[in-house]
Formats: C-alpha cells, sequence, structure tokens
C-alpha cells in the first residue's frame, strides 16, 4: 500500500507547486483552492492503534487531574512551549536585523525535558499543547517530540511557523501527531515581505501554505491530518493594512482562517497606538469591501439591505479571536485584538519559555524558573515544580499582566484611545521581545516602523515614570524592619548594562591645565599651580574601572558581580565660560541582577579622583554635580533612559531637601574624608535607589542628578557647616 506522504503519492497529486505555477500564478491557485487533493486512507492498524493509546492516556490523565485555576477562576488547560530562540527571519517589529544574543545550550530545554515538564502540566488539567519559538522547525527531533506529546493523551497538538523551512517536513510532522498549524505572513507581496522580514523566502512560505491545506480534512476523518490551518497576519497602519482584501479572498474557496492580529508593545519593538488598526476598523472595512462587490462573488448591495454578508460565528469564552465569515465562502476571518478588546477574561493559557521559565500571562515580566527544578536530583522534585507552577498560576493578574487590573466590559469603548492605555500600560511592565523567548537582548533605537512605511510615528519612548510608585523598599525586610540582601535566585540571567554620567566643576587655570597638549610645558603663570600626581584623566579613568569592580566591597547589601566590561571616559568641556570635566561610566554584565550601582560608583570615584588630583590648585573653587544613571537596559524593566538634569533651581540657587541635607552633614566630617563620606552616601543610595528613580516626581527631594544632589555638592561650601535650620 502506498505510504499516504511518500514521494510516489506526492507525484500524483493534482496540486501543482508554486514553482511550477510561478508566484503570481500561485496567488490564483490559493483562491481556486486544494479541494481536489484527497491522499489515500493510512494503514488503518496504525491509525487504530494510535487512537487507542490516546484513549488510555486521557483516561490515566483524567484520573488524577487538578486543574490549574487561577484567583480569577479561569482554568488554564492551554500550554504553549517554545522550542527555540532562533529564527531565520527578521521581521522588523519583531527583533533586530543583526539578530539576538541567543541563550547557551545548556539552558534550551532538551526534548526529554519539554515531555516531562509537558506531562505534569497534562496531569493538571492541561489538553492542548503549541509548539511555538523563534521559529520551532529549527529545532532538532522535532517530529520525535510531536509524537511524544501527542503520547501524553491531549486533544491538540499545534504548531505555530513562518513556513520558510515547514514545507518539507509538514506531512512528517503531520504524521507524528500534529493536528493544528498557524502560519506566520504579513504580506502577499513577495516584495514587500522581504522588506518586512529581511529575508527572501516568500514562495517557501506559500509553499508551505499550499502543503497544509492539502493536509486538512473535515472532522471525522480517522489518519492522521490537520484539523485546522490559520493564518496570522501583524496588521501595522501603512506598511500592509491594504492587502486586507487579498487576504479575505484567501477565504473564498480554501478551508482556512485568516487572523489578523493586532500590533502589540513589546520591548524593542518601538510600538506605537497610532500604527495599531483595530478590531473594530477592519470588521467595518471587510463589510465596505464585500459591499462594495470587491468579490466577484458578491454583487454591489445597498447599505440599507438587511441581509448581513459578513456573519459573526459562536465563540467560545476562551477563544482569541473573534470569528466571522463571508455568506458562500468556504474559510473564515477573524480579529485577535489584544489591545483594543482584550480575552483576558477567559485567558486559558500558560506558556513555557525555551529556557524553561513560566510565563502566565505573555505581558507579564515575571517569569517562574522551573529548569533547575525540573534538573533537580531531589525526591521532592516534583513536588516542589507542581507548587512552582500554582503559585505563579495563582498570582497571575487580571489584564496585560499588570497589576491591579481589572476586565474589560462588553460595554467598554474599544478605540484608539482604549489602545493607547493599553500599551502604556504594558509599556511600563515591557515582556520580552516577541521573537525571544529566551535571553536578553539589545534594544536598538532606530524607528522600526518608520523604515517599513513612509509615515514617520512618534515613538514610544519607555520610561520609568510612574505615577504609581512602589511603595516598599527591596532592601528592607517588611516583616522585621531590618535591612537584608535581595535575593536574585529568581531572576533571569541577561545581559545588563548601565550608563551613568555626571561632571565637576574646575576653575579656568585648572581646566588649562588638562588640557595642555602632550609633552608641553606649562607657562610660568601655569607652572606653580601644576598638578603634583601625574596624568589627572588617565588617573580618574582607571580609579573608576577600580571602584566598579569593588562596589560590593562600598556598598552594604550590594550583590557582588563578574563585571564583563567597564568603560570610563572623561573629557573635558567648555560652555560659556562655564569649565568642567565629565564623566561617562558603562557598565556591562551577564547577570541577574542589575549594574546601575557599580556605573554611579565609576563615575563617582572617577569624579573625585578628579577632585583629589586638581586639589592643590583648585581646591576651593571646584563642585561635583549632576551624578546619575542616564540608561538601563536588560532584565525585566525593559530599557530605562533618562534625560539630562540640572542641578539647583531655575533661580540658580541650591535644591533643598533632606538627602542633599544629609550631604551636607556628610560634607561637615572632614576629618574622616571625602572617600569615606562617598561610601556612606552611595549606601544609602543603593537601598533609596529603586524607588527614587521610578519616582521621577520627586523633583529636587531625590535623585533629581542621582548621586550629584545626595553625593556631592561638596563644593567648598559643602565641606564648611551645614546649612541652617538643620
Amino acid at each position: 500500500m502506498c505510504h499516504p506522504y511518500s514521494d510516489s503519492h506526492r507525484r500524483s497529486s493534482a496540486a501543482p507547486s508554486p514553482q511550477a505555477l510561478g508566484v503570481s500564478d500561485f496567488h490564483g491557485y490559493l483562491q481556486s483552492g486544494f479541494a481536489e487533493f484527497e491522499p489515500p486512507q493510512p494503514d488503518a492498524m496504525i491509525a487504530r492503534r494510535a487512537a487507542i493509546q490516546a484513549r488510555i492516556a486521557r483516561i490515566d490523565r483524567d484520573a488524577g487531574t487538578v486543574p490549574l485555576i487561577d484567583s480569577f477562576g479561569r482554568k488554564h488547560d492551554y500550554l504553549r512551549i517554545s522550542l527555540t530562540e532562533r529564527c531565520n527571519l527578521r521581521c522588523r517589529y519583531c527583533m533586530p536585523e543583526e539578530g539576538v544574543p541567543l541563550s547557551p545550550s545548556g539552558n534550551i530545554l532538551t526534548n526529554n525535558e519539554v515531555v516531562r515538564l509537558a506531562r505534569v502540566f497534562v496531569q493538571h488539567g492541561v489538553n492542548k499543547i503549541r509548539l511555538t519559538g523563534g521559529e520551532p522547525t529549527l529545532r532538532q527531533g522535532l517530529p520525535e517530540l510531536i509524537q511524544d506529546l501527542r503520547g501524553l493523551g491531549v486533544k491538540q497538538i499545534g504548531m505555530t511557523s513562518n513556513g520558510i523551512a515547514l514545507w518539507r517536513k509538514l506531512p512528517e510532522l503531520v504524521q507524528s501527531g500534529l493536528t493544528h498549524l498557524n502560519l506566520s505572513l504579513d504580506t502577499l507581496d513577495p516584495a514587500k515581505f522581504e522588506r518586512v522580514t529581511l529575508r527572501r523566502g516568500h514562495d517557501k512560505v506559500l509553499k508551505s501554505l499550499h502543503t497544509a491545506l492539502s493536509l486538512y480534512r473535515s472532522p471525522g476523518y480517522a489518519g492522521p491530518h490537520l484539523e485546522s490551518v490559520k493564518l496570522n497576519t501583524v496588521l501595522i497602519r501603512h506598511v500592509n493594512d491594504s492587502e486586507i482584501a487579498r487576504f479575505l479572498a484567501l477565504t473564498r474557496v480554501n478551508p482556512l482562517s485568516v487572523r489578523f492580529i493586532e500590533f502589540m508593545p513589546f520591548a524593542g519593538n518601538q510600538w506605537n497606538a497610532d500604527s495599531v488598526v483595530t478590531a473594530s476598523e477592519l470588521l467595518q472595512r471587510a463589510r465596505e469591501l464585500v459591499r462594495g462587490g470587491w468579490f466577484e462573488d458578491h454583487p454591489v448591495r445597498d447599505q440599507g439591505e438587511e441581509e448581513e454578508e459578513v456573519v459573526a460565528l459562536p465563540r467560545e469564552p476562551t477563544d482569541t479571536a473573534r470569528t466571522y465569515r463571508i455568506r458562500g465562502f468556504v474559510g473564515t476571518f477573524g480579529f485577535i485584538s489584544s489591545m483594543s478588546d482584550d480575552f483576558c477574561k477567559g485567558c486559558n493559557r500558560l506558556r513555557i519559555t525555551a529556557d524553561g521559565n513560566l510565563k502566565p500571562c505573555l505581558f507579564d515580566q515575571q517569569e517562574t524558573p522551573l529548569r533547575e527544578l525540573l534538573r533537580s536530583s531531589s525526591p521532592h522534585a516534583e513536588q516542589d515544580l507542581v507548587a512552582a507552577i500554582r503559585r505563579a498560576v495563582d498570582g497571575k493578574f487580571a489584564k496585560h499582566g499588570v497589576p491591579g487590573s481589572t476586565f474589560s466590559s462588553p460595554e467598554d469603548e474599544h478605540d484608539q484611545g482604549t489602545v493607547r492605555d493599553a500599551g502604556a500600560k504594558i509599556g511600563e511592565r515591557l515582556a520580552r521581545p516577541m521573537i525571544l523567548i529566551g535571553e536578553s537582548f539589545k534594544l536598538w533605537r532606530n524607528s522600526v516602523v518608520r523604515k517599513l512605511t513612509h509615515r514617520e510615528f512618534p515613538l514610544l519612548h519607555v520610561r520609568w515614570n510612574h505615577s504609581s510608585p512602589r511603595s516598599d523598599l527591596t532592601h528592607i525586610d517588611p516583616r522585621t524592619g531590618r535591612a537584608r540582601m535581595v535575593d536574585v535566585s529568581s531572576k533571569r540571567v541577561t545581559l545588563r548594562t548601565a550608563i551613568a554620567v555626571g561632571r565637576i566643576i574646575i576653575p579656568k587655570h585648572a581646566y588649562n591645565l588638562i588640557t595642555l597638549p602632550p609633552n608641553s610645558d606649562p607657562t610660568p603663570t601655569l607652572r606653580r599651580g601644576k598638578p603634583g600626581k601625574g596624568d589627572v584623566l588617565a588617573t580618574a579613568q582607571i580609579a573608576g574601572i577600580m571602584a566598579a569592580k569593588r562596589t560590593s566591597d562600598l556598598i552594604p547589601l550590594c550583590h557582588p558581580l563578574l563585571l564583563d566590561s567597564v568603560n570610563v571616559v572623561l573629557e573635558p568641556e567648555e560652555n560659556q565660560g562655564v569649565y568642567s570635566v565629565s564623566v561617562r561610566a558603562t557598565v556591562r554584565v551577564r547577570s541577574r541582577t542589575g549594574v546601575e550601582m557599580e556605573a554611579l560608583t565609576a563615575a563617582g570615584v572617577a569624579l573625585l579622583t578628579v577632585w583629589d588630583m586638581l586639589k592643590a590648585v583648585a581646591g576651593q573653587e571646584m563642585t561635583i554635580e549632576g551624578v546619575y544613571v542616564a540608561r538601563k537596559e536588560g532584565g525585566a524593566s525593559g530599557l530605562f533612559e533618562r534625560s539630562s538634569v540640572r542641578v539647583g533651581n531655575k533661580d540658580g540657587s541650591e535644591a533643598k531637601g533632606s538627602l542633599r541635607q544629609l550631604s551636607s552633614y556628610v560634607g561637615t566630617g572632614v576629618g574622616i574624608g571625602v572617600g569615606i563620606g562617598v561610601v556612606a552616601i552611595l549606601s544609602v543610595l543603593s537601598v533609596v535607589y529603586i524607588t527614587a528613580e521610578r519616582d521621577q516626581t520627586c523633583g529636587n527631594n531625590m535623585l533629581t542628578s542621582g548621586i550629584g544632589v545626595i553625593m556631592l555638592r561638596l563644593s567648598c561650601s559643602g565641606l564648611r557647616k551645614p546649612a541652617s535650620g538643620i
């Protein structure tokens, strides 16, 4: 008997390939459908044996099922598993052209670990599994993995793919147990495909779609087949929204569901509310296309005619898409409106990242690490694993991974304002980028949407400018009120970067000394004040680098880190008669915690070294100011970028506040020394930093200029007695 997916059978199929037809002809073939393709029945014994095994597994699973129900009563029976961080496309809204840093291979779950972890979820009520990426077809051993997952007794095994490498593999994957396929395709224009994805391969995606539709069978078919084929299209205004009609035409004779997805904000994808095409707008445009006779099977109709040509289909509470069918068409279309009309109230999904973290919500920045529990040799490892899963599910927020959020009501207006509100809330808690379900990545600055369209959209600059800052200090134990070291064991290891800046104001004659050309001799007037300790800026640079590496020795409760890079740059500056030396300290580390304190310490000590080197000639006239964190990236909080901050009030007077007063106290301890004062103040900063930097409404009272306001308004006036009233 001929194997249903053998080469001889494929040659006998009436379905031509894209190469045989040409891409333009192939579009027409998609319009005509694949109804004539009918593969022969597979071996009856194989199909029956697989059905019996799946039924036995379901009985075993249901016998011990304890559902995963969150605090809002939502039952979670759908698990999405990312198999890889790799992708063979570079979609501009999804990832940078140069790609992203990948996790070490040892951090990625093995196939055996994926199956073991899935089994735990299946034992607690999960009956649908979807494999995602990256691009899951790049995973080694995919057919065997699907077969093992199917053996757990789940009702559905789905996969989401970009289709580039799928068409050759799909028959074997279906034979192994794949039942549902979602193909991602954002344009039917080959040239635009290359502009959006930065790769060729549009014809390969169409070939995969052709293969998928040929493997589709109606419910009740006995052998291995695809029960569902869907096309996912992310719509971006002025990029691909002009192709809505062409996508709808694909559903005329094909058993295909085209799903338009609202553009969603992820870290680094330059999301903007104006680029979102909402579900309500899409539905209106679809109805106008039908009424206008765009499709040949539907003549022009008056808007007042009662018969509705676009029919809404029944929707389950857990469905993510609102689905419609154009009357007389075989396929359907729908909208996944995460932004304008969310489906959070019926959410039944959980996500496992490629490196083994559990994400209860796609937008949630909090992840529960499961990999180490899975690899633990403890006899209680499985109980601990289940407990961790249940804690994560129980802590799932109502909506969009945002604390304090509530469900949308049917009466809510779903307009562009709703989209902006949702985007702003998500923007404060940006999750991993869409492509990267594993490791951190380098944020890129260029406007992604701007490259794709003639319009220039204003960017959504992500800043920690919260109206509701944290009410607790992470270094203080809420139970005892005593200081503690923050536990970072549950955080992911990511590439983290922090940049701190600052400056020291110096008199003109000191400025002239440090800007002399190499090997030149100062004038007799300056010779008397020549620094006696050597090259000022080079010494300060080395001091800053050394200080960054010793931060944990200086700041109580600060985690010791093995830094990957410390770069300290000092530049003399002159602006309208004000002479200064600016510092920019950049620190990078691959770790579970950030390096803001290391960057601040490097900048602060570098400036103090300049002070020490110049104090013999300018000790009465120098001021250190404006030391703050200018940029931070990496970790769950995403990108933090801060504009320059002035020290002092608009009238030129010094900024006042309790922390500045504290710096005055420190400054009075001349006998203790400037260095000890810095250490003490940095210690205070380490406790208040996380709260203060997120609450920029504190103005001059807290971190208006980072260490600059606290640390050292140490001019000579700061070294005299404190201001009156203290």
